[in-house]
């Protein structure tokens, strides 16, 4: 996760916590990443991103931080 983000306009950034599993399959590789969980600050998702990869360090996964914009119903700024 970038140290700087700059807040979005018009979206809230959430901070949300990924893992993949390695290694990654060159067949299905969507099936090797997964959004764990989504947090509303950058310290708790990097909490629980050092929780994870603790508790999961033998397991072949590894969990990162991805910044993330919330898009509410009343924000939805797609075309109909």
């Amino acid at each position: 996760m970038c140290a700087q983000y700059k807040p979005h306009k018009t979206h809230q950034h959430v901070f949300v916590v990924c893992r993949i599993d390695l290694p990654v399959s060159s067949t299905s590789p969507d099936q090797s990443m997964m959004i764990t969980k989504v947090y509303t600050t950058p310290e708790e998702a990097q909490a629980e991103v050092a929780r994870m990869n603790d508790l999961n360090a033998d397991k072949g996964c590894r969990y990162f931080v991805q910044v993330g914009r919330l898009v509410l119903p009343d924000d939805d700024d797609t075309p109909e």
